[in-house]
């Protein structure tokens, strides 16, 4: 497609090893990696270093007679998930990935589904996979990212010294770029997870197309899970093969301090995120007195879709903002949910770009995304390159470079359901406006049918009660009234604000938000109108990327 203005100059590569080894070379004593410990001290590591440790890994699954096999690897973001990653994808292994938040047996259940023959898992995760190999002998090593050793398990530091003497092996490696590299579950809001198979060619090439649409600067912030490919393809993969510096955090806990310790320029980030760094601003105004300026700087921006441009917000906003963000923030991307309106403008009021991009797990993920200058709020952006996407009665269509062309791993009937001629049917509706932004409208399964034909989009209905201070989470579905399965009432399920309801019976809640349901409903057509509102005592269980899951039950 055409874009604005032209997209940003990157070296392309087509494989894992590619990437890093021509990294490696150009960017050889540049700090890639940031991790901050339990005490906020800092560990750095060069490319170099990175490249050295890889290769000496790769050595050790190479001489354990692992190449070309499939190897999980289980744990939370570290420093020794990643050399792993990189050195079993380098050595023409498969990687195996999974959302550590998942039940003990799920994780069980996938790693057996993969097929896998090596696991390198966290401490806390050695008793699942010890118990697994003594039931099903497929599993023959098993590797610790953190320090336990005995008879059943391999040490990772010492199996990263033994391969120094060993990297020579490395150079009988030629990987294929149309190989497997990585086998990665997917994190479904309405199913289970799905395995899908994805190529070096196809990661490495989304990555750099990522690289190729937005400009980040020198320090990026990521505290997205490394186990999916949002956090691994754009958080990692586009910002090591471009030479940039990424400070990584590993826990939830410890994301503010370390936001503000690193200083970074851009952060990689979901709307939770996003949420909460606003809602800080907000906290801080109000502690500063300057509430009533930052209101004033959020109604400026508020108006018809404008390009970017370098904000340069009243002092006292510039200072506080620094205080919550640090002082050098350019630029926030979001993605795997969507963003409440608000936030847009509120980031905005303290001059930082928040824009939106939207991808999917078969897609390596990003499908589109905003760029600096090319930048239009509440939309997804522009298609990327080596992209195409097609409406097919609404439907989000997908085919390109970045698209799996394997499906997913021995399941040939979910595959032919999803993939049609090249093209990946993603289940979302979507919709493109006269400059070619595109809009994702919601899931096509959750789509709301009534009785009269008409429809809802249940993120229709949620963004219109995001605004009510009362309402913490909540989600749209239909429910039967009981007559039959096709006549349903609009209903709203709702986890109360806990600061907002503090103090209050739950009968007062309702009677709080029906008052303005009611007023929102006169403002709605009928079929719109929400007819029945529930609360729940506790927060929406969420995937890995923060999205809520809607196979709740009474839902």
């Amino acid at each position: 497609m055409k874009y604005d203005y032209p997209l940003y100059d990157v070296l392309y590569h087509e494989d894992f090893k590619q990437c890093l080894e021509s990294a490696a070379e150009r960017f050889a004593d540049k700090t890639l990696f940031v991790f901050y410990d339990g005490k906020g001290e800092p560990a750095s590591y060069t490319y170099a270093a990175f490249a050295e440790d890889v290769r000496a890994m790769s050595a050790s699954i190479l001489s354990l007679g692992l190449s070309g096999k499939h190897i999980a690897l289980i744990g939370e973001n570290s420093y020794r998930w990643l050399v792993s990653l990189f050195a079993i994808t380098t050595a023409g292994s498969v990687a195996v990935t999974v959302d550590t938040e998942q039940s003990d047996a799920s994780i069980q259940a996938m790693v057996m589904r993969a097929d896998t023959e090596a696991v390198f898992c966290a401490e806390s995760f050695l008793p699942l996979f010890q118990g697994l190999r003594k039931d099903d002998g497929a599993l023959r090593h098993i590797i610790t990212l953190g320090e336990t050793v005995d008879e059943t398990v391999c040490g990772f530091a010492s199996l990263l010294e033994g391969g120094r003497i060993r990297t020579w092996m490395n150079d009988r490696v030629v990987i294929d770029p149309d190989q497997t590299a990585m086998i990665i579950f997917t994190s479904g809001t309405t199913s289970s997870a799905k395995p899908v198979m994805l190529s070096h060619r196809n990661m490495v090439a989304n990555a750099c197309n990522a690289a190729a649409m937005i400009c980040l600067w020198e320090r990026v912030f990521v505290s997205l899970p490394l186990y999916h490919t949002y956090g691994l393809t754009c958080g990692i993969l586009k910002h090591l093969s471009q030479g940039t510096a990424i400070c990584v955090n590993g826990n939830l806990k410890t994301t503010l301090r370390d936001l503000a310790l690193y200083q970074p320029d851009s952060i990689i980030a979901v709307p939770l995120l996003v949420e909460a760094l606003s809602e800080r601003i907000r906290v801080e105004a109000k502690k500063r007195g300057l509430s009533e300026l930052l209101e004033k700087a959020i109604a400026a921006l508020k108006g018809p879709p404008r390009k970017w441009q370098d904000k340069n917000p009243a002092a006292p906003l510039r200072e506080m903002a620094a205080a919550v963000l640090g002082s050098n923030l350019k630029i926030i991307i979001s993605g795997g949910a969507h963003l409440g309106h608000e936030l847009f403008d509120i980031l905005g009021a303290v001059g930082v770009q928040l824009m939106e991009g939207y991808g999917i797990t078969e897609c390596s993920p990003l499908i589109s995304t905003n760029r600096n200058q090319s930048w239009r709020p509440h939309t997804v952006g522009l298609v990327c390159p080596d992209i195409e996407v097609k409406l097919v009665e609404g439907e989000i269509w997908v085919r390109g470079v970045s698209v799996s062309e394997k499906g997913y791993y021995r399941d040939e009937a979910l595959t032919a359901d999803s993939f049609q001629d090249g093209w990946f049917l993603t289940g979302d509706l979507g919709s493109f406006d006269k400059d070619g932004f595109l809009s994702i409208i919601g899931r096509k399964k959750t789509l709301i049918v009534f009785k009269n034909g008409k429809k809802v989009m249940p993120e229709e209905i949620e963004g219109y009660v995001a605004d009510i201070p009362l309402i913490g989470e909540a989600i749209a579905y239909g429910v039967s009234n009981g007559v039959g399965s096709d006549d349903v009432k609009l209903a709203l399920m709702v986890y109360p604000h806990p600061e907002q309801t503090a103090g209050m019976q739950s009968y007062e809640i309702l009677q709080a938000l029906q008052e303005r349901i009611d007023a929102l409903n006169r403002q709605l057509p009928g079929y719109k109108q929400i007819q029945i509102v529930k609360l729940r005592s506790s927060p929406f269980e969420r995937t890995a990327l923060k999205k809520i899951k809607r196979h709740i039950e009474g839902a």
